[in-house]
C-alpha cells in the first residue's frame, strides 16, 4: 500500500469529494497537466487516476504553522493558499 495524502490534511471542502491540502511526501503521486488546462493526480506508484487538484485549498493563515511546515517540494503552491487535491 501506497500512502497518497497525510491524514491530518484531509478537509471538508464543499465540493461533495475527499479533499486534501497536502500530499503524503514527494513519491507519493504524479501530477499532469490536461488539455483544458485542469492538473489530473494519479498514483505515482499504480498510475491509477485518483482526481484533480485546484488552487483553491484553504488560505494558508488558516492554519496552524505545523501544517504548513513538512508539505513536499513537489505540491502545487500559491502565496495564499494551499493547493486541493479532489479525489474522485
Amino acid at each position: 500500500k501506497t500512502p497518497l495524502f497525510k491524514s491530518s490534511s484531509k478537509y471538508d471542502s464543499k465540493s461533495g469529494w475527499p479533499s486534501f491540502f497536502k500530499s503524503y511526501d514527494e513519491e507519493s503521486l504524479n501530477l499532469y497537466r490536461e488539455w483544458d488546462g485542469r492538473m489530473e493526480i494519479t498514483c505515482k506508484n499504480c498510475g491509477g487516476h485518483l482526481g484533480h487538484v485546484f488552487m483553491d485549498g484553504p488560505r494558508k493563515e488558516s492554519l496552524s504553522k505545523f501544517d504548513l511546515v513538512d508539505v513536499p517540494k513537489t505540491d502545487p503552491s500559491s502565496a495564499l493558499r494551499m493547493p486541493r487535491f479532489c479525489v474522485n
